[in-house]
């Protein structure tokens, strides 16, 4: 798969480089260009077109993009904040639809009853999520992709917050 940055040689000091880090450096001019390239990488993880190799290459980009002053990271973080805030919830109720239903609604309600300290919102463990898996997992196929690509955009926002000193304060 093609990364999206680049090493520099052996024994180098240098960081590595985003493969469109000239791009950003021409567009890092004005605020609006530079938040308008972050936004339109950050919206291609939520398109259904998008496979996992181009999401690594874009975050690849973004996490060694030549960022000059704290602003630029820190608008990142926050479109990956807003970014995972709503699609990591739409994703969850999404992948949880295509699930098959195995219990009645009287059986769940008893169990509830009987349990009340049990939580609609825990694990489920592996069997019982391969007993509801549908004959067709295309849906929830997608659901794995963009979960995937959410979790490329945490990884690179931990990684944005080491770089650059940066705490949730």
């Amino acid at each position: 798969a093609t990364r999206g940055y680049r090493m520099p040689k052996a024994g180098s000091e240098e960081p590595p480089t985003a493969l469109n880090g000239f791009v950003y450096s021409l567009l890092r001019g004005t605020r609006p260009n530079r938040r308008a390239l972050v936004a339109s990488m950050t919206k291609q993880f939520d398109d259904e077109r998008s496979t996992l190799s181009f999401m690594l290459y874009l975050a690849d980009n973004l996490a060694y993009f030549p960022y000059a002053v704290q602003d630029e990271p820190h608008y990142l973080i926050h479109q990956i904040d807003l970014f995972v805030s709503v699609t990591g919830t739409n994703l969850l109720q999404n992948f949880r639809e295509g699930l098959l239903k195995l219990k009645s609604v009287e059986e769940a309600a008893k169990e509830k009853h009987d349990n009340p300290l049990e939580d609609e919102d825990d694990e489920e463990d592996r069997d019982a999520i391969v007993e509801r898996l549908p004959e067709n997992t295309t849906d929830l196929q997608h659901c794995i992709t963009s979960a995937q690509g959410c979790l490329l955009l945490l990884i690179l926002k931990q990684h944005l917050k080491d770089m650059y000193g940066i705490n949730d304060a």
